[in-house]
């Protein structure tokens, strides 16, 4: 699938998660810039699509920390780093 069909459906999962809303301030998912999470108070990171998996680059990051496969495990992935 392409980038831009991936996001939007990354950004629909988090925006749904119930366990994110506490956290999550918004998600915003723009073609070519990947899937930008904001927490309560704070940027969180931005999620991009490439070669077939979802990196993570968090706001305070110089590279991207953590690859997953799937939109469930950017959502466990995120979820897992907010409640932290």
């Amino acid at each position: 699938m392409s980038a831009v069909m991936m996001e939007a459906q990354l950004a629909k999962a988090l925006s749904a998660d119930a366990d994110l809303t506490r956290f999550v301030a918004s998600v915003t998912a723009k073609p070519g810039a990947g899937v930008t999470v904001s927490a309560k108070g704070a940027a969180f990171g931005v999620w991009r699509w490439r070669y077939g998996v979802f990196t993570l680059m968090p706001a305070d990051a110089s590279r991207p920390s953590v690859s997953v496969e799937t939109v469930a495990e950017a959502v466990l992935e995120t979820r897992q780093r907010m409640k932290a």
